[in-house]
């Protein structure tokens, strides 16, 4: 299979996986259809809404409503350490439906703080997930470098960390 930043299914016993290394793991869950979603939401795949496209995705394959998932945004690098230089941030300040304000800091001198785990809940809320199903863990990577790997942290020494999503194989699992 070709490396791809999101997958879907409805097969019970097929285990989801992705890898991070900083960058933000979206989970969802459709109870009504036993169908799951796991994406890999860097900068970039936050900026293309990642997460969107794994909610149309679930609805088109097993007919999810995206008013009934269930959706969690994982450990990963925080609003407090993700800072970015101006072509980063103008791509997020593009995102105008979104009311980029929330989730952009100028910190001044050319630096800006993007909270990624606000802009993943916002494209989550604009695809159909109610604020009220979505989960931000809060965790971030780089502030617990000491628990859990982060590429920033380590100054791109190599490692990371995986999410694993999927359906049990019994009937009430």
């Amino acid at each position: 299979m070709k490396s791809v930043d999101g997958l879907v299914t409805d097969s019970p016993g097929v285990t989801l996986v992705i890898h991070t290394a900083d960058c933000v793991p979206v989970f969802l869950i459709d109870p009504e259809h036993r169908a799951v979603g796991l994406t890999h939401a860097g900068w970039r795949g936050t900026a293309a809404r990642i997460g969107a496209a794994a909610v149309a995705a679930m609805a088109r394959e097993f007919g999810t409503r995206p008013g009934a998932l269930l959706a969690g945004i994982g450990p990963s690098i925080g609003p407090c350490c993700f800072e970015v230089d101006r072509p980063v941030r103008d791509v997020f300040a593009g995102l105008t439906d979104l009311d980029p304000k929330g989730f952009i800091r100028d910190d001044g001198g050319g630096k800006y703080h993007i909270d990624l785990w606000e802009s993943n809940r916002r494209i989550l809320m604009r695809a159909g997930v109610p604020e009220s199903s979505i989960a931000v863990a809060g965790i971030c990577t780089r502030c617990h470098a000491d628990r859990l790997f982060s590429h920033r942290a380590s100054g791109g020494r190599r490692g990371g960390l995986a999410a694993f999503l999927g359906i049990g194989e019994g009937a009430g699992a």
